[in-house]
């Protein structure tokens, strides 16, 4: 197919795109939120058929392949990440946002779940891009979490009508300081409609491969997740947050997180896991209040945490600690019998602070107990965002033309 008749052919596939050459060009926002990275995109410029839109934004991040080198990617997960937002489509609600998790190396875009990180860089990128207004100096923008169908609120700092960047808060994670984002996620607990333990149990039991028994609890706040005692795997403070586990333990966390997602009903069969439902449930293992060293070498005291915490994403260790988990390990140390309140200390009635591998994360938490089921009143966590990038990002035209026989040339996978 000549590069005119590929142009004419993608001109009704994706009729916001710029013909350039033998390519198209999409704009677009290149932001970190939180201790992600990625490109942020408006969906009425993207192609609207899902299809050809997956196709595109994974021809931008350059997957598949394991390096990623023919795209934006940065071939390791927390850089991986699209955000797609656009008008609200919820009563009450500003923006859409559309988290997806881009695979490095398959051709996939997991929609399944949501990144509270990303979802730092919605506010200021809705601000800066028209989107909501800036009422200065402090601007709400209510956020509709498409893939879990619930409300996030977040405040940003504004002046002269764009989202401020300089401030005195810190992302564990993430060098330096910038504006202080606050997200308050209590609106977007019980994203499987099954409340805060959607088993009913406080505490359930998972095997392995082998059949050995394992001691969890599945609580839904933010995102599917469960919740292992580290002791319970041999790991201590300083080995939990380490750069790497052997491969038998990772083995071992991902069966333990398919038979969670089976249990879940995410999942038929746990062995499916890993390739149908990768994002959710997430696994976290939790550790009582103890002293480590940080991955950037800095010493934390006991005293400094409630709990120390670390987890996977898509089947990688997790650098720093997902912010929807971090409302999700909030919310379980004030749900009593499970496993984070039965290891977390309590310093302040309204607050929790999560060891992780990057340094201490700190959240607004409150839960209504009352004499009927759980629910979760209160849940802020802050984090810091910037606009990287702002510009073109470029598709082959074959992508959208329906000429595969180039996509999986040269990849590395």
């Amino acid at each position: 197919m000549s590069v005119a008749a590929a142009a004419v052919r993608v001109a009704d596939l994706w009729p916001a795109a710029r013909v350039v050459g033998d390519q198209l060009a999409i704009r677009g926002v290149i932001m970190r939120g939180g201790t992600s990275r990625g490109a942020f995109l408006r969906s009425e410029d993207l192609p609207p058929d899902p299809a050809a839109r997956d196709r595109a934004i994974l021809a931008i991040y350059g997957s598949p392949d394991a390096r990623q080198i023919d795209g934006l990617g940065g071939a390791e997960p927390l850089t991986s990440k699209v955000a797609i937002v656009g008008p609200s489509t919820r009563p009450g609600a500003d923006v859409d946002y559309l988290f997806g998790q881009v695979r490095i190396a398959e051709p996939i875009v997991d929609y399944r779940g949501n990144c509270g990180n990303m979802l730092a860089g919605i506010g200021p990128f809705a601000i800066d891009e028209g989107l909501v207004p800036a009422t200065d100096p402090l601007t709400r923008v209510r956020i509709h979490q498409v893939n879990t169908r619930t409300l996030v609120i977040a405040e940003v700092p504004t002046q002269g009508g764009r989202a401020l960047t300089s401030g005195t808060a810190t992302t564990p994670g993430v060098p330096g300081t910038g504006a202080a984002i606050k997200l308050d996620f209590a609106a977007s607990a019980d994203t499987l409609g099954r409340g805060l333990l959607p088993t009913g149990h406080a505490e359930d039991e998972l095997t392995d491969q082998a059949g050995n028994s394992y001691r969890v609890s599945l609580v839904d706040a933010g995102n599917p997740t469960v919740f292992v005692r580290a002791a319970d795997l041999g790991l201590g403070p300083q080995r939990l947050v380490a750069s790497s586990y052997p491969p038998e333990l990772m083995e071992l966390l991902e069966a333990l997180r398919g038979a969670a997602g089976e249990r879940l009903g995410l999942v038929a069969n746990r062995r499916r896991s890993a390739a149908e439902s990768p994002t959710i449930p997430k696994i976290y293992l939790v550790h009582p209040p103890a002293e480590y060293v940080t991955s950037r070498g800095t010493r934390v005291p006991a005293s400094a945490v409630d709990l120390v915490a670390r987890g996977l994403v898509t089947q990688q260790l997790h650098a720093a600690y997902a912010a929807t988990v971090a409302v999700a390990t909030a919310t379980a140390t004030r749900l009593p019998g499970t496993i984070p309140a039965q290891v977390a200390t309590q310093h302040s009635p309204g607050m929790v602070r999560i060891g992780h591998p990057g340094g201490v994360l700190t959240l607004e938490v409150a839960v209504e107990l009352g004499t009927g089921e759980a629910r979760l009143t209160r849940a802020v966590i802050e984090r810091t965002a910037r606009r990287v990038m702002a510009g073109e990002m470029y598709v082959p035209v074959h992508v959208l033309s329906g000429d595969r026989s180039r996509e999986t040339q040269g990849r590395n996978v």
